[in-house]
């Protein structure tokens, strides 16, 4: 039977229904009661702290229902943003200027590390002869979570975070600029 057809009352709910076709009409219906337009809206209500369980008629199993749909999204979102991601970092890889100046500036973000950190970052890439590769790899394309690594403390924990982020931030700028070896020579 048609989704559509289905609930024909779903021309009422004034959502768009593409980003809750899954959902049951008990779900669709608490997501317009609460003014749930799309499910970028959910997760704005949830980063703000609001509770899917302290919403009207909406017991467990809609609580749950709702939960897997903003988790696909993000799951969704996040792979989009890593293959992104995994093309700039390949055309840094492919470019022998671009990869001798980003290793250089991830060598030296290395070093700024506090050597608890550093000793994180041993740990991730343990023996590998490519740590740059290796690092990169496990962290952004494998979603390594640094609270995993034994013995990581906070403090290590939000240094690593800081420093993935700087390393992504490399890969964005170092994938769209034109390098050549006189680049090199300044830095």
């Amino acid at each position: 039977m048609d989704y559509y057809k289905k609930h024909q009352s779903l021309k009422n709910l004034s959502i768009r229904s593409e980003d809750f076709k899954d959902l049951s009409f008990r779900a669709m219906r608490v997501c317009r009661d609460n003014n749930f337009n799309s499910v970028s809206d959910i997760i704005v209500f949830i980063k703000k702290g609001g509770r899917l369980s302290n919403l009207k008629s909406c017991g467990k199993k809609t609580v749950l229902e709702i939960e897997e749909l903003v988790k696909g999204r993000i799951e969704n979102e996040n792979l989009k943003l890593y293959d992104k991601l995994k093309e700039k970092y390949k055309k840094i890889r492919d470019d022998k200027w671009k990869k001798q100046l980003f290793d250089a500036n991830f060598k030296s973000l290395l070093n700024n590390l506090s050597v608890r950190s550093r000793n994180g970052y041993i740990l991730i890439v343990k023996n590998d002869q490519n740590g740059v590769d290796s690092f990169i790899d496990k962290v952004f394309f494998n979603n390594l979570d640094f609270e995993s690594i034994r013995n990581m403390g906070k403090k290590s924990i939000i240094e690593l975070e800081f420093f993935k982020k700087n390393i992504k931030s490399l890969i964005e700028d170092y994938s769209e600029k034109e390098i050549n070896e006189f680049d090199l020579i300044i830095k």
